[in-house]
């Protein structure tokens, strides 16, 4: 069986991993290297309940537990998971802080906090290294095959899929899963679906010369000329800081090396977290860059097979959940290739056929 994976996300690396596992050897197509867009770039935050009223909920809860599976095995150990707290933070600039017990770091413009998360439903990893680190597993156990091309069609026989058209010639394939992110939608138009489509979001890394606490903080920031924003802050293990917001709707480019980013954006998130905490304030600028969010289709990211296309999956649109989702989704669509269905949760809501009615 010739497994052809589109996209070498952390959605791609882990579909690879997932068939490893089960002794299925893929070829991942990737236009730049692994993890070179949003999957290198994403904050890596986890909750185990924040979608439990959503249809995604089991499949955010079983990934959110084999995260914290992958994080005791020493294969894994090198990809930052950890657990943390989350706070909600709600800060009016130019006010001084009136709450008490906060993080030691958290000394501005904060006027209320609360609570969204404790040690045991919210954690972290650091998205790029699990990527590679799936990837690095199934070349080991079963010699899985990165290939860098730009995906350009997909061949098929009747109804049965045959192989990828690439910039570099066809890859010939039994099964095919399309996994690119927002430039999934390009594909789902070969096949006449509604596309997922990209939405940028910026964000800044820092590296504060004090430690920062493990408390990833969901800021509900008010300007003094009555803007708001909602700027979201994760400390890392390494010691450093990733903020990220200040969404826009500049255009998906075609090529994932061309997203650019809006150095005044990053300037407005460095302004607000100043406004919070003096540490952060002062602390070196270490990346400034945007990335795409896959947006799907109905809200639900689209992971199962297409019906009338024999050996076609899909598995995009996560949103902001993508790091999350992963490890389950892998599962899913390794066990709906191998197996013939899946077990690992409940997907069929997120099924492209009902893309196709």
């Amino acid at each position: 069986m010739k497994v052809v994976i589109c996209g070498g996300g952390i959605i791609g690396a882990s579909i690879a991993y997932h068939l490893a596992l089960k002794g299925v050897k893929s070829t991942i197509i990737e236009r730049c290297a692994l993890a070179c867009a949003a999957s290198g770039k994403a904050g890596g935050f986890l909750a185990r309940d924040w979608c439990d009223h959503f249809e995604v909920g089991p499949l955010a809860r079983k990934s959110f537990d084999m995260h914290m599976t992958f994080a005791k095995d020493e294969r894994f150990q090198h990809c930052g998971y950890r657990v943390m707290d989350a706070i909600g933070v709600t800060v009016k600039e130019g006010n001084e802080t009136k709450c008490k017990n906060l993080p030691i770091w958290l000394n501005g413009s904060v006027i209320e906090t609360s609570t969204l998360g404790d040690k045991t439903t919210t954690a972290q990893v650091y998205p790029d290294k699990l990527t590679h680190a799936f990837f690095n597993i199934a070349k080991d156990l079963v010699n899985t095959e990165l290939k860098i091309a730009n995906v350009q069609g997909i061949e098929t026989t009747g109804s049965k899929v045959t192989g990828v058209k690439t910039s570099t010639g066809v890859v010939t394939a039994d099964v095919i899963i399309i996994a690119m992110g927002p430039w999934s939608g390009e594909a789902m138009k070969w096949f006449n679906l509604p596309p997922v489509t990209g939405h940028r979001a910026h964000n800044v890394i820092l590296k504060p010369s004090h430690t920062i606490s493990a408390h990833a903080c969901f800021v509900e920031f008010t300007g003094k000329t009555g803007s708001r924003h909602s700027p979201e802050v994760y400390p890392r293990p390494d010691g450093t800081v990733y903020l990220c917001g200040m969404s826009d709707e500049e255009e998906l480019p075609s090529n994932p090396e061309e997203v650019s980013y809006n150095p005044e954006s990053c300037t407005i998130l460095k302004q607000m977290i100043a406004n919070m905490s003096s540490s952060l304030r002062d602390a070196t600028v270490v990346t400034e860059r945007g990335c795409y969010l896959p947006i799907p289709p109905a809200s639900l990211p689209v992971i199962g097979s297409l019906p009338g296309t024999g050996g076609l999956y899909l598995a995009t649109g996560h949103s902001c959940w993508g790091i999350l989702n992963a490890p389950a989704t892998g599962e899913a669509i390794a066990q709906l290739i191998v197996n013939g269905e899946c077990s690992v949760c409940d997907i069929s809501p997120f099924s492209p056929a009902r893309l196709t009615k």
